[in-house]
């Protein structure tokens, strides 16, 4: 029954990344269209829109903080292993507890920071387009959010054997084998 459970929590955790990464795509496709009028009417027309440069720092802020979200769900940020690959055992079990412990704190103050932060900007606005910062500044609190739910899924749901590894992850893991196999063979 709880295998279940974990199961239908993935499916809704695996929905909520595939709508991060398109929501990050198209961010990303807006990032393009506003550097390329930057450039063409600052070059072409001799004239900068203040505007399209501040959408497009708040735009890069919202891509980092939301790509830093599949990151930490697929373990894709830098990290020094050189303890845990030398570990074995309980050691090593103790030493990944202690870490996903530690992030699990880190990113429960990240948001609990946010909470009490965003409150602080209500009713400020950027300065050439006069967005709302409440908006603006809302992605920390939602990756904050979504990094602890992609912890939760890589280490409960997913029991820290599953990531959702790229295409690329996929060849390179083949490739490695093929070497191993090859190396086997001599």
């Amino acid at each position: 029954m709880k295998e279940v459970h974990m199961k239908s929590i993935g499916k809704i955790i695996d929905l909520i990344f595939a709508v991060v990464k398109y929501f990050i795509a198209m961010l990303f496709g807006w990032l393009v269209i506003l550097v390329f009028l930057q450039v063409f009417n600052r070059f072409l027309l001799n004239s900068a829109l203040a505007w399209s440069e501040e959408i497009a720092n708040y735009t890069m802020m919202w891509i980092a903080l939301l790509g830093a979200s599949m990151l930490m769900r697929n373990r894709g940020h830098m990290a020094i292993n050189n303890l845990l690959d030398a570990s074995k055992g309980t050691v090593k079990t103790v030493t990944t507890a202690i870490s996903v412990v530690l992030q699990a704190i880190f990113l429960c103050t990240w948001i609990y920071g946010c909470v009490v932060f965003l409150p602080t900007v209500k009713g400020m606005r950027s300065p050439a387009t006069r967005l709302p910062m409440e908006i603006v500044d809302s992605v920390f609190l939602i990756s904050g959010i979504l990094m602890l739910i992609g912890l939760f899924d890589y280490w409960v749901v997913k029991k820290g054997c599953e990531a959702a590894y790229s295409e690329e992850d996929e060849m390179l893991k083949k490739i490695q084998e093929e070497q191993m196999n090859a190396g086997k063979e001599e």
